[in-house]
Parts: C-alpha cells; sequence; structure tokens
C-alpha cells in the first residue's frame, strides 16, 4: 500500500512539471519529470504525508523543513525499509516541489 502524493496546478490540477526523478515505490522505468511521487505506508510513523492533503505547497513548507530536519535524509539500500532516512529523503523531494511550486495543491490520495 502506497500514497500517491502530487502537486497539482490550482486551476487546471494537472501535475506540476519538476526536474527529472527516479525516486519513490512506483515510478515509469526512465523516471518522470511530473510532481507525483508514489510514497510507502512503511514512512507513515515518522511523516503523515495525508497532512499535505489539499494544502498550498507555500504553506507546507515550515512543516516539511521541520521534517527534514528531523529526519534527515539519508536513504537506507532498502526503499522499503521504515528508517528516518527513507522518510526524509521522500520529504526532502516534496519540500524542493514545495519551493519551486508554492501556490500548487497537494493532492494525497
Amino acid at each position: 500500500m502506497s500514497y500517491d502524493i502530487r502537486l497539482e496546478c490550482p486551476v487546471c490540477r494537472e501535475a506540476l512539471p519538476v526536474d527529472h526523478f527516479t525516486d519513490g515505490g512506483t515510478h515509469p522505468l526512465d523516471g518522470s519529470r511530473e510532481a507525483d511521487l508514489n510514497v510507502t505506508y512503511n514512512y507513515a510513523p515518522h511523516f503523515d504525508f495525508k497532512s499535505l492533503n489539499d494544502r498550498q505547497a507555500g504553506d507546507t513548507i515550515p512543516d516539511l523543513e521541520a521534517a527534514l530536519e528531523r529526519l534527515g535524509d539519508k536513504p537506507d539500500d532498502d526503499y522499503w525499509a521504515a528508517t528516518p532516512g527513507n522518510a526524509g529523503r521522500a520529504v526532502a523531494i516534496l519540500l524542493g516541489w514545495a519551493k519551486r511550486h508554492p501556490t500548487g495543491i497537494w493532492g494525497v490520495r
């Protein structure tokens, strides 16, 4: 089970463009350039990803920064491991997107 986390245009509700990445539990083999990250539920004890849902990205920056400071962003070799660093890596990606598109709206499903 997992969260699908998208940063969407507030008008058209399409995923916003981001730098190429290949992170997440599932993604296209060649990566993606859309702000759409799949995150395993295993990380939930470290960060409440659902708390982002329907919030403007700029408003979540302090929460994401605090979580990143607490968790760090050094991932484990095992993506599925419920470690602070794995959760922090996902938070770091989302924080970068929030800073790039502060008017975007998070969708967490």
